[in-house]
C-alpha cells in the first residue's frame, strides 16, 4: 500500500525528499556521490526534513565506530540481507511513529491556540524518569550480553527468567521496554504477549521479540499476537539499541497525546 520513489546515489535521495512529501526514507549507506551517512546527517540536521523516519539498509559488519555514528541518527536498522517481512514490520513501526508524531503535533497546535493555556512546543520527546527496561530470557548468557549492551545508556534494567517472575514485576512497575524471549520454560513469549495486549493497563508496553528461531512462521506470528519489534538472536549491538529508541519514542509520544487530551478536555469542562 506504499507509493515508492527511487534515487540511485545521495545527492538524488536529498533532491527527491526535498521535492516530494515523504513518510519514511529507506537509506542504504554504501552510495555513490553521496554516501548514506552524509544523507543521513543533512536529512537530520534539516528542520524540513528531520523528522521523516530514516530506516538505514547495511551489513552489520560495518566498523563498530560507523555503527555508532548511525545509533543517534537512525530510526531504525535494517541488517542486509533484507527479508520482505522484516521490511514490512520496520515500515509498518515507522509509519506508526509518524501518524503518532502528527497527531501530537496537531494536539499541541490546539493547546497553543486556547490563549489561557500555555503549552510548550517539544522538539522531541522528553521522558521525565529513566526508561524501564524488562529483559525476560532464561539464558544467563544471553540476558548478561542484552544488559553489557545498555550499560551505557540511562535505562533501569531488570531480568526475569520466565513469564510468572515477569508478570508479578509488571504487576509491581511501570515497565517501557520489554525485551522478550520467545521460547521460556513456562510461558511463551505468544502467550505474554497475548496477554499484556489484551489488557488496558499494559497494553502500550513495548514489546520486542527476541528468539534464536528464523522460521517465517513465527515472524508472522509476532506481528499477530502484537509484537511491537523483533530481533534474531545473535542481536547486534547497535540494531538493539536503536530498536529499544524507536519503542521508547513511540511511547514518549503516545503518552504526551494523552496528557494533551486530558489537558484539552479540562478546558472545555
Amino acid at each position: 500500500g506504499c507509493e515508492t520513489v527511487p534515487a540511485y546515489d545521495g545527492r538524488e535521495a536529498l533532491a527527491r525528499v526535498l521535492e516530494e512529501p515523504t513518510d519514511i526514507v529507506l537509506l542504504d549507506l554504501m552510495m555513490p556521490v553521496i554516501d548514506g551517512f552524509e544523507v543521513l546527517e543533512k536529512l537530520k540536521s534539516n528542520p524540513k526534513t528531520k523528522n521523516i523516519p530514516v530506516i538505514v539498509i547495511t551489513a552489520l559488519t560495518e566498523a563498530e565506530e560507523r555503527l555508532n555514528k548511525l545509533e543517534a541518527k537512525a530510526d531504525e536498522l535494517l541488517a542486509k540481507p533484507v527479508s520482505t517481512l522484516e521490511l514490512l514490520m520496520r515500515v509498518k513501526s515507522m509509519l506508526h511513529l509518524r501518524e503518532i508524531k502528527d497527531q501530537l503535533d496537531e494536539r499541541k497546535d490546539q493547546l497553543s491556540s486556547v490563549p489561557a493555556l500555555e503549552y510548550k512546543k517539544q522538539e522531541s520527546p522528553v521522558s521525565e524518569k529513566e526508561p524501564f527496561i524488562l529483559i525476560v530470557e532464561d539464558e544467563d548468557k544471553d540476558a548478561k550480553l542484552f544488559a553489557t549492551y545498555l550499560a551505557d545508556v540511562p535505562y533501569k534494567l531488570k531480568r526475569a527468567r520466565n513469564g510468572k517472575e515477569a508478570f508479578s514485576i509488571i504487576e509491581k512497575k511501570k515497565v517501557d521496554v520489554i525485551l522478550l524471549d520467545i521460547m521460556l520454560p513456562d510461558i511463551d513469549g505468544f502467550e505474554i504477549c497475548r496477554r499484556l495486549k489484551s489488557s488496558k493497563e499494559t497494553e502500550d508496553i513495548q514489546i520486542i521479540a527476541v528468539t534464536n528461531v528464523t522460521d517465517l512462521e513465527d515472524r508472522e506470528k509476532s506481528m499477530e499476537v502484537g509484537m511491537d519489534e523483533y530481533l534474531i538472536k545473535p542481536v547486534n549491538k547497535q540494531e538493539l539499541r536503536i530498536r529499544i529508541k524507536a519503542c521508547l519514542n513511540r511511547k514518549v509520544y503516545a503518552e504526551q497525546i494523552q496528557s494533551s487530551s486530558e489537558e484539552l478536555a479540562k478546558m472545555y469542562e
